[in-house]
């Protein structure tokens, strides 16, 4: 029994890890299929503007966790606001910090938005 449960606590980040993979590339789907060119140059341009805050935070991790804490909050007023573009970015914003924080698991999350931010899908 406590075999299985260290390979089930063990293989937790890379479940994690898949799992914000998915959640990424169905935000990406989700705003190729939803909106046009500019709305979606648009989350690109929001999300882009969150991750350089993830990287100016630097890897303190108390900073990081303050962050991750105002992207939280900022996500919560766009849900509010219905504001369905920063609602994407700063999804994508979330989802960046979290597989950053995963490290090498995290790396197709991360791919899957960098692809989204250097060419954003033209409808």
């Amino acid at each position: 029994m406590l075999a299985w449960v260290r390979r089930f606590v063990a293989g937790a980040p890379r479940r994690r890890a898949r799992r914000l993979e998915r959640d990424a590339r169905t935000v990406v789907e989700m705003a190729a299929q939803t909106y046009r060119a500019p709305s979606t140059r648009e989350i690109a341009s929001r999300a882009a503007e969150a991750i350089a805050g993830t990287d100016a935070v630097g890897a303190d991790p108390d900073a990081r966790e303050r962050w991750h804490q105002r992207l939280r909050a900022l996500h919560s007023e766009a849900r509010r606001s219905q504001d369905q573009i920063g609602l994407s970015a700063l999804t994508l914003a979330i989802i960046d910090l979290q597989a950053r924080a995963l490290g090498e698991d995290g790396r197709g999350a991360r791919e899957v938005i960098g692809t989204f931010l250097e060419a954003p899908p033209d409808q």
